[in-house]
C-alpha cells in the first residue's frame, strides 16, 4: 500500500482504505474522519469529531471493533501491516476488551478506545476517550502507553483506573497497582511528568495545567467496575453532573455558574442514585460551601445555587 497517496483525493483509494462508505456521506465528513485517523496513529494536530457518529456514518467510518470493523495502515518503520479498531460504549454500559498481549480493559459508558490488533512497534500504544479499568501485562521491553489528547500514562505492568472525557475538566488517574508516569504536555511542547505509587490519585485540570496528587483509601477509592457508587475528589459540579448522566442515563441541568463551578469532596458506595447524590452534596457537608437546590421535573434533574 503506497502510504503516501491522498486518500481524500482518490474516490477508489478511499474505498481500499475504508472499505464501501454511503454514497450521501459529505466530503467534509470524509475530511475529518481522514484527519482523524491519521493524527490518532501519527501524532498530528487534528479537529475532533463528535464521541458517536450518527446513521449511516458511524456504520460505515467509525470502524466499531465490536462490529469486527477495522483499517490498515502500514506501521512505516517495520512495514508491517497494522488493523486499527475503535469501541464505543453507550450510555450506561460498560464493556470488557481484552488485547493482543493479553492486556485487560473494563470500558466505562461514553467511552472509546482505539486499538491495533497486534502491537508491532517498541511500545505498546492504545488511544483512549473516557475511562478505563486497566490491568496490564508487564513486559519491561515494550511499555504500555496510553493517549489522550495532551495526556500520556506509560505503564509498567500495572492496575489502575483512568478518565479522561474530553467535555471534564479534570482528568484523573488512580494507581491501584504497580508504578505509572504521567505526562502532560504543554502548548510549547514542553512536557511535565510525575510517577506514581500504589495508592495516589493524580487530577489534571485542564484549565488551569495543574497536576495535582493525593493519597486515598483504595477500599473505599476503588475503580468503577468494582464499586457501586461515586468517587469525586475536588470535582467541580459541573463534572458530578456529567458523569451522573453517563452512568444513569438521565439529563441534569446545572442552572448557574455558581454551582456549577462549586467544587466537592465525596463517596458514594451505596447505590445512590442521581438525585441522592445531588442532594447530598448541597446539603454543606462535602467540601464546599455552595448549598444546593435540586429538584425533578419530569425526566430532568435541575440543580442551582442556594
Amino acid at each position: 500500500m503506497n502510504t503516501e497517496k491522498d486518500y481524500r483525493n482518490h474516490p477508489e483509494a478511499w474505498e481500499d482504505f475504508f472499505g464501501k462508505v454511503d454514497s450521501d456521506i459529505s466530503e467534509e465528513t470524509k475530511e475529518d474522519a481522514y484527519t482523524r485517523l491519521e493524527s490518532r496513529i501519527h501524532g498530528k494536530k487534528h479537529r475532533r469529531l463528535p464521541l458517536f457518529l450518527a446513521g449511516g456514518v458511524a456504520a460505515s467510518l467509525a470502524l466499531v471493533a465490536a462490529g469486527g470493523f477495522g483499517y490498515a495502515l502500514i506501521n512505516k518503520e517495520k512495514h508491517v501491516e497494522t488493523a486499527w479498531n475503535e469501541i464505543h460504549v453507550p450510555v450506561g454500559q460498560m464493556k470488557t476488551l481484552t488485547l493482543e498481549d493479553g492486556t485487560t480493559l473494563q470500558i466505562n459508558a461514553c467511552s472509546r478506545v482505539t486499538y491495533p490488533d497486534k502491537f508491532t512497534a517498541g511500545e505498546r500504544k492504545i488511544f483512549v476517550d473516557g475511562e478505563v479499568y486497566a490491568e496490564v501485562t508487564s513486559n519491561p521491553a515494550r511499555p504500555f502507553v496510553i493517549e489522550s489528547d495532551n495526556i500520556s500514562v506509560r505503564v509498567f505492568g500495572t492496575k489502575f483506573d483512568f478518565k479522561s472525557y474530553p467535555d471534564s475538566r479534570k482528568v484523573e488517574l488512580v494507581l491501584i497497582e504497580g508504578k505509572v508516569r504521567l505526562e502532560v504536555r504543554g502548548d510549547d511542547d514542553s512536557a511535565h511528568s510525575v510517577d506514581m505509587s500504589p495508592g495516589m490519585i493524580a487530577s489534571y485540570d485542564r484549565e488551569s495545567g495543574q497536576v495535582e496528587l493525593k493519597d486515598v483509601d483504595l477500599l473505599t477509592c476503588k475503580p468503577f467496575n468494582e464499586r457501586n457508587g461515586h468517587h469525586f475528589y475536588n470535582i467541580p459540579l459541573r463534572d458530578i453532573a456529567s458523569e451522573l448522566e453517563r452512568t444513569f442515563g438521565c439529563r441534569i441541568i446545572v442552572t448557574d455558574s455558581k454551582a456549577a463551578d462549586a467544587r466537592y469532596f465525596a463517596v458514594f458506595s451505596n447505590g445512590e442514585g442521581p438525585e441522592e447524590i445531588l442532594k447530598a452534596i448541597g446539603n454543606g457537608s462535602y467540601g464546599s460551601p455552595v448549598r444546593l437546590n435540586v429538584r425533578s421535573k419530569g425526566d430532568i434533574i435541575y440543580v442551582s445555587s442556594k
